[in-house]
């Protein structure tokens, strides 16, 4: 499936970035976005995912460890939700921050409620994984964390995606450290 922009012959200029062409279920969508208005009293309600499926060939470089994310958490203005399924949700029961954090993914059985649960936040904060692309197909506001030497379709030291045009890509510095990442995140998250 990735070499079909090489056999079609893709070009930036001819990439089919027109968003969203996923929608949400709209009946999971509106009580989502009730939930989450009751829960949120006011502050931005933000997704997080921060950990990959650890058998992905580059998962060591574009995880990141909840506890990088720290400051984040901190911030008044916002209500973190967790998007993080599978591996990494360990990390989240052991935070001495979880309590600021909404933890709906017991109730997430699918895409299909993940699709839902994304249409009622104000945005999301990925890793690059399957939640980036989900979100950038409902065409829905996000943050992609990159490493310095990030995926092919994420091209290089944009901060946008051709792929998909809601997205902000927040790449490593020259250091390769989360620390820039995360500073770039906390002023566009108080923003």
């Amino acid at each position: 499936m990735s070499s079909l922009p090489f056999v079609f012959g893709t070009t930036i200029e001819t990439i089919p970035a027109e968003a969203p062409y996923l929608f949400a279920d709209a009946g999971k969508a509106g009580a989502w976005r009730a939930k989450l208005d009751g829960i949120a009293q006011g502050r931005k309600t933000v997704g997080l995912v921060w950990q990959g499926r650890p058998t992905h060939p580059n998962d060591r470089m574009r995880s990141v460890a909840l506890g990088h994310l720290t400051r984040l958490l901190e911030l008044d203005n916002i209500l973190p939700v967790s998007l993080q399924v599978g591996a990494g949700r360990e990390q989240l029961a052991q935070h001495p921050l979880k309590s600021r954090v909404f933890d709906p993914t017991g109730e997430l059985k699918d895409f299909s409620d993940t699709a839902a649960l994304i249409s009622g936040l104000d945005c999301v904060v990925t890793i690059a994984s399957a939640i980036a692309h989900l979100t950038g197909g409902l065409g829905r506001p996000g943050f992609v964390m990159l490493p310095k030497a990030a995926e092919w379709r994420w091209l290089r030291e944009r901060p946008d995606s051709p792929w998909y045009p809601t997205l902000e890509l927040v790449r490593q510095d020259a250091g390769a450290l989360w620390d820039s990442v995360v500073a770039r995140l906390l002023e566009r998250l108080r923003a």
